[in-house]
């Protein structure tokens, strides 16, 4: 310890006034070795830092030696700690693909290079990085994927506050809902394609109940109450738990998953993005046999669930509040909203209904 202070500006009398602080240090029970250390070795991280300058009983270091342990720590490099950045949250319950990871990786280690250090790592400096990525979309992929970063060094310690989280980027200009739907056919034709398996399964049951693609993994036997109805739980924040009518169509199916699939376990066992990316692939394959088929790029899984809802409601006619509780909703305001420009007019009135019709069994 004697070598460090030796070492810090201003001679001999700042040298005495921080072993007086030391002395302090050592005096609390217990001895605050952790920080002791860390100030020695220069790894004291700002949350470290701000617990030495407040640890009660002990006076503040002098300003020249926090400075000097602040440059310590302000001096590490960003790049270094953005590769040692998992880009996963190990909490995260479905696992992006490998494409989706290394995106993430350049993005933050884009950030890195530019901004060299933690002591960089601020609010305004972000800001202009962010900015200076293009278009808005960009922008906000840029800002996301740094303040999951920031969050991981909070975690272990480096910084205190997430400044990317103070970034602000102005809000998109909404204008008219749309919807991207497609007719049954072509729906029929992806999942004709798409290679046997759970995201087959998932994506067919989607087209069948109008179910959110996240909710396919969680369905179990048990979840099957009666012929051509199951519950879905729903999510925790659009959408309610509700009983769902399933088409005629994909029963032989969920009757062989039932048959075939233990109890308890999950009937269609495929993430939101294997579920994706299966169909991704079948489209792909589609496309490639027949180029008239142009209208599927871009087609989402998510698609199946406003096609459910434009096909029962343009072409089966069914009541809005049906429709409402298929899709989880707590009242008919949303479907009027999205889909009112596929409603027959004189169905209008139905829609003044506030709750949603119970789906018959």
């Amino acid at each position: 310890m004697a070598t460090w202070i030796g070492d810090v500006p201003g001679g001999e009398k700042a040298a005495a006034k921080l072993l007086t602080r030391v002395e302090n240090l050592l005096s609390v029970v217990p001895p605050r070795w952790d920080l002791l250390q860390a100030l020695n070795a220069g790894t004291l991280t700002l949350r470290q830092f701000d617990e030495l300058m407040v640890t009660r009983g002990i006076p503040a270091l002098e300003e020249h030696v926090a400075n000097e342990a602040r440059r310590q720590l302000e001096d590490k490099s960003l790049l270094e700690l953005a590769q040692e950045w998992p880009a996963l949250s190990p909490n995260s319950e479905n696992t992006p693909q490998e494409a989706s990871i290394k995106l993430r990786r350049t993005r933050v280690e884009q950030c890195a290079r530019a901004l060299r250090t933690l002591g960089n790592l601020t609010e305004n400096a972000l800001r202009e990085h962010v900015k200076s990525r293009g278009k808005l979309e960009t922008q906000r992929a840029h800002r996301n994927d740094i303040a999951m970063f920031c969050e991981w060094l909070i975690e272990h310690r480096f910084i205190t506050t997430n400044p990317a989280r103070k970034v602000k980027l102005p809000r998109k200009k909404r204008g008219e809902k749309k919807i991207r739907f497609h007719e049954f056919s072509d729906l029929m034709l992806v999942y004709e394609a798409m290679t046997p398996g759970a995201a087959r399964d998932a994506f067919g049951f989607m087209i069948a109940t109008a179910a959110e693609t996240g909710m396919c993994q969680l369905i179990t036997s048990a979840h099957v109450e009666r012929d051509r109805e199951v519950h879905i739980p729903g999510t925790k924040t659009n959408t309610r738990a509700r009983q769902a009518i399933i088409e005629a169509w994909f029963m032989p199916r969920l009757r062989a998953l039932l048959a075939n699939t233990p109890a308890g376990q999950p009937l269609m066992p495929a993430t939101r993005f294997q579920i994706a990316d299966e169909v991704r692939a079948a489209v792909t394959r589609l496309i490639e046999k027949d180029t008239s088929l142009q209208r599927l790029c871009g087609l989402r899984p998510y698609d199946a669930r406003h096609s459910w809802a434009v096909r029962w409601l343009r072409d089966k006619r069914a009541p809005i509040g049906m429709v409402a509780g298929q899709l989880g909703h707590v009242n008919n305001e949303m479907v009027v909203t999205t889909y009112g420009v596929y409603i027959p007019k004189n169905d209008a009135l139905l829609a003044l209904d506030p709750e949603p019709v119970v789906v018959p069994g």
